[in-house]
């Protein structure tokens, strides 16, 4: 037996061997042209000890036969009806399949290895529409694995590039299963066991594909519950999220907005309720206020407070027992701190419920603040993106205290309709000229200067670029939006090429930036139009 490297990377040595009762061997411990200390290692194999090593493919801690662990520690495996769906490529395509549908008779054996991602695994490819939910259980098999305690499998839906969107795994005896409602696309579905080391595991998987109906009955998707009605307060709330047994109000906050901070102690308090989209719901306690408002305004929700001493979660409902009602949660402060702050839009005569809760089961004392922004203050609020003290339209930042879109402005170069090819453009930026607002890619300040196109013709936009300075680009839809399409950053490179892909037939404004004060310089582009 000889070995140099473990695997690629890692370059410790193992080796393996029949050994014969009686015979000495030799271990020699050699170095690839060096020298160096070392530890060695002597173990002997035993079928049955619940280790897999030497040349075992399995080891379940007996030597029974029928179990798919022979007494010599092979697999025992018969390879299911379905093979040869082991990566994205062989997926078993679901098109036109009956949903709920379910696959029996499966089995993960050794040649459902994926090399690439080193796990035993059974693929299906489907098709998600705008609007459908995707979910997926696991049961136990017919013979090796017949209870989901027995399992150590998983389930997911993944991408094309194999990135979960959603998964499951068998925990505490309970099988993997998983639900979700991605984006309209096609998906593939996974059932896999990272560690088959104790042998082969068989299953069954039910798929189902659709949309769900709140209030028909048919609990399905994200719904946590379906009673057949759209009723609150009977346990299933109208959009079939599971409601909260009880809500204890500490007191009605609208009082307090734009005043002194309420005062309190979670931690006298009881565990009712959790967040829904942020933090960790661990059984913290919490408080809840109660908000009501006389005319439409923009509440802001503070615990950066100095008498809040402990890591909180903030949300709010428009129905205190009503998980889903949930419209605004927070569980990082702006500041980084562990104080929480959020703002919600608060409709006239509507009574809203604020909770002041803990991340997991963190509890203690806090200092909530309430208050109303002002557009035009001059203090750039959590709701705001600026605040230039007026209400002017146009000069940067507009009177909902929003930053002017890139549209607004005029541009500095208009180039019209851009021919099929390449069309040339230059581009002086000056230094201390930032008239415009900054891109995402660049840093604040730094002279720019803007330039407007249309493409006549849909499709893959190219950009190459030889610059003196440290230019960024910027690419907006001059749609009602000004949505940006791109932002390249060539970190300073004398010359840069990107594409700019499934660019729609339209009219565009183009933000050319410098990364900042002193980057300024002159800027050519090679636009290829398609």
């Amino acid at each position: 037996a000889c070995n140099d490297d473990v695997e690629q990377g890692v370059t410790a040595s193992t080796v393996s061997w029949d050994a014969t009762a009686g015979t000495t061997y030799y271990i020699v411990v050699d170095g690839y042209e060096s020298t160096g200390g070392f530890e060695l290692s002597v173990e002997q194999a035993v079928c049955g000890d619940g280790v897999v090593s030497g040349d075992e493919q399995c080891d379940d801690n007996n030597t029974d036969s029928g179990d798919g662990c022979d007494a010599s520690c092979n697999w025992e495996c018969v390879d299911d009806a379905n093979e040869d769906d082991d990566d994205i490529a062989s997926a078993t395509s679901l098109a036109g399949a009956t949903f709920p549908a379910t696959a029996t008779g499966l089995v993960l054996c050794p040649g459902d290895l994926n090399e690439e991602i080193g796990v035993y695994g059974d693929w299906w490819e489907l098709t998600v529409a705008e609007g459908e939910y995707v979910s997926a259980d696991v049961a136990g098999g017919a013979s090796l694995t017949t209870t989901c305690a027995d399992q150590t499998l998983s389930v997911a839906l993944v991408d094309e590039n194999i990135q979960t969107l959603a998964g499951g795994d068998t925990s505490e005896g309970e099988c993997a299963s998983f639900a979700a409602e991605p984006e309209p696309g096609t998906y593939y579905l996974v059932v896999f066991g990272g560690d088959q080391t104790v042998g082969p595991q068989d299953y069954e998987v039910t798929v189902d594909l659709g949309v769900s109906v709140c209030g028909d009955g048919v609990q399905t998707g994200l719904e946590e519950c379906d009673d057949n009605n759209t009723d609150s307060g009977d346990g299933c709330s109208p959009t079939c999220v599971a409601e909260d047994a009880t809500c204890s109000v500490v007191s009605a906050a609208e009082a307090s907005i734009g005043g002194a901070a309420l005062i309190g102690d979670t931690a006298v308090g009881t565990d009712d309720h959790a967040p829904q989209a942020c933090s960790v719901g661990g059984g913290a306690p919490e408080d809840v206020y109660s908000l009501t408002v006389t005319e439409d305004t923009t509440i802001i929700v503070s615990l950066e407070n100095e008498n809040t001493d402990f890591d909180t979660t903030l949300y709010v409902r428009s129905s205190c027992t009503d998980p889903g009602s949930e419209i605004a949660c927070n569980d990082d402060s702006p500041n980084g701190g562990l104080e929480r702050a959020l703002f919600f839009e608060a409709l006239k005569d509507e009574t809203y419920y604020i909770f002041v809760d803990g991340y997991d089961t963190a509890s203690g004392a806090y200092g909530l603040e309430l208050s109303s922004p002002v557009c035009g203050d001059g203090n750039v609020d959590l709701n705001e993106e600026c605040d230039d003290q007026n209400q002017t339209q146009g000069d940067g930042c507009e009177n909902d205290c929003t930053i002017t879109p890139i549209c607004a402005y005029t541009a500095d170069q208009a180039l019209g309709t851009l021919a099929a090819g390449d069309t040339s453009v230059s581009v002086t930026l000056p230094a201390g000229g930032d008239t415009l607002p900054d891109l995402a890619c660049s840093s604040a300040g730094g002279g720019d200067q803007l330039v407007s196109f249309t493409l006549a013709t849909g499709g893959d936009v190219e950009f190459a670029l030889t610059q003196t300075g440290d230019a960024q680009i910027g690419i907006f839809s001059d749609d009602g939006n000004c949505a940006a399409g791109a932002c390249e950053d060539p970190v300073g490179a004398e010359e840069y090429a990107f594409t700019w892909t499934g660019a729609a037939a339209g009219d565009y404004y183009m933000l050319i930036e410098a990364w900042g004060d002193g980057d300024e310089g002159d800027v050519s582009l090679i636009i290829t139009a398609p």
